[in-house]
């Protein structure tokens, strides 16, 4: 039987959604006495949603320029909505206090089926999430019916789990076309800052599909990885966390596309995160089975997961001092002179271990390609690890 339950709670979330969004342009016509549009986003972050928007994340803040109420999700829209500002002057306490519980709580549910391993969500996840989210909709006048006939479907097909489609502005999407395009051109000159600048542009423009949307945050999240693969010393960290924040929002805006899952996939591995990569990337693959390029990818991750764990041992920062003293024991210089290959393969060791002024990788091919020529069985063995996971030389599985 067809597993439903993650298309019924997103419906259900859809719904929660377009509550919310009325209930806050309700609030906002209370409070400044006049209808929200798209300009009202500056009056907002300069008055009575200055707070909310300072604390507000990157990609929030973006949601918020945009004016587009349709593109706030209900993790913006809640946090909004909690604000001492938006509560209603007309509500008692008690009522202020429930309403208060009851947007944490749409707000824990909708953080525990996004943040849920898979689209697959087992029933009885489904309905303790159900259970809680239930009655907060009919608390904010959602009809009894509809929600019954909701969770009773039982194919795919039914109209009433498709998404609410949101307005669509389309000299905008026009817009959007040539930003993109030059976006694009950017990235292909390897101009990568320009091409965060202008697919940025792009991205706070009202009136966007969500899939859209979620081929920008995946290119800026490409852009953003490259511009840390410049960077000369150490781990470009921040970028590398800016190039992840994007490729969540392309996979929250668009589950169903493999590409963000791949662009998060790869921004863990530039944290050097295998574990959580590789996650990504088999989600990336139950979308697209047959495609080369995922399966490298995950093949490469495996590689890099298994040597990162085969290699903890190594890594003198978890070494004992008894260990290090070993490692430098007094008779390598005899060592050094009778084996083969045995220097290199220790320079080699050193450098991949960061043991010495900066890694690279190229150097430490190198030195096992030397230590192999000799017949150094230990530099052959770590010539053909780096072949197999294309680290400092090509990929090549035959080596």
């Amino acid at each position: 039987m067809e597993n439903l339950n993650f298309p019924k709670l997103h419906k259900l979330l859809d719904e929660m959604g377009i509550i919310l969004r009325n209930l806050f342009k309700e609030r906002w016509k209370c409070r400044i006495n006049s209808d929200w549009n798209t300009q009202s986003s500056t009056v907002f972050m300069t008055g009575i949603g200055k707070t909310i928007f300072e604390k507000a994340g990157k990609i929030q803040k973006e949601c918020i320029l945009s004016g587009d109420v349709d593109r706030w999700d209900i993790t913006l829209l809640t946090d909004i909505l909690l604000h001492k500002e938006f509560l209603s002057a007309e509500q008692s306490f008690d009522d202020k206090e429930l309403e208060s519980n009851m947007l944490k709580t749409l707000k824990n549910v909708r953080n525990k089926m996004f943040h849920h391993h898979s689209m697959h969500i087992e029933d009885a996840v489904f309905n303790t999430l159900w259970q809680k989210a239930e009655p907060i909709l009919i608390y904010f006048g959602y009809s009894v019916e509809k929600l019954k006939n909701l969770k009773m479907i039982t194919t795919s097909s039914a109209p009433e789990i498709e998404a609410t489609k949101p307005k669509y502005n389309e000299a905008n999407i026009a817009q959007y076309e040539r930003l993109k395009g030059e976006a694009n051109e950017s990235y292909r000159k390897e101009c990568y800052g320009e091409a965060i600048k202008t697919y940025s542009m792009a991205i706070i423009l009202p009136g966007i599909s969500e899939s859209d949307l979620a081929k920008l945050y995946s290119n800026r999240s490409g852009s953003y990885l490259k511009l840390a693969e410049e960077f000369k010393q150490g781990i470009d960290s921040e970028n590398i966390h800016f190039a992840l924040q994007d490729a969540k929002e392309a996979v929250k805006l668009n589950r169903i596309w493999n590409r963000g899952y791949y662009r998060a996939g790869n921004a863990y591995m530039a944290l050097n995160n295998f574990k959580e990569a590789l996650r990504y990337f088999d989600s990336a693959l139950s979308l697209s089975p047959s495609s080369d390029a995922l399966l490298k990818a995950r093949d490469s991750c495996r590689i890099r997961l298994g040597q990162d764990q085969r290699l903890e041992h190594l890594d003198p920062t978890r070494m004992s001092v008894t260990q290090r003293w070993q490692k430098n024991f007094p008779g390598k210089e005899v060592m050094e002179e009778s084996i083969p290959g045995y220097k290199e393969v220790g320079q080699a060791h050193r450098v991949r271990n960061g043991e010495t002024d900066r890694a690279d990788h190229k150097l430490v091919a190198s030195l096992y390609s030397k230590a192999a020529s000799m017949g150094n069985a230990e530099g052959l063995y770590n010539l053909a690890m780096l072949h197999h996971g294309g680290i400092g030389v090509q990929q090549d599985f035959k080596k």
